[in-house]
């Protein structure tokens, strides 16, 4: 209970300070759409990885080999320890960014591609 009471207050940080918060991310999965009756393609095995994330109430940045910025627009929901938020990448394309504190996990989700990375604060 008490580690779930600090994240929500860590999350809640991000929106009440200017201050950025970085994490590391340490494993992702990816899917992709089909373009057949059955939609989404099975998840990837967990692969290894070792990138920083920076979130701020503003943008999320992930330092991968190929970084991904993120800006957020607006936030759509918090339900049962998930965050969810609308955003726009680099490439004015937008896309959903959700976070599941209980699972320690980051969803970044397009129209035709998903991933989830794994985190450790």
């Amino acid at each position: 209970m008490k580690k779930t009471l600090f994240l929500i207050l860590v999350i809640l940080g991000l929106y009440f300070s200017a201050q950025a918060q970085a994490w590391r991310l340490n494993a992702y999965q990816y899917a992709s759409k089909t373009n057949t009756a059955y939609g989404w393609t099975d998840w990837s095995d967990w692969i290894d990885t070792y990138v920083e994330i920076v979130v701020n109430p503003s943008y999320i940045n992930i330092y991968s080999s190929s970084p991904q910025s993120y800006r957020v627009l607006q936030l759509l929901s918090v339900d049962n320890n998930t965050w969810k938020w609308q955003c726009v990448d680099y490439r004015n394309v937008y896309c959903i960014i959700r976070f599941k504190i209980d699972d320690k996990q980051l969803y970044i989700e397009y129209t035709d591609a998903r991933w989830v990375y794994n985190f450790t604060m």
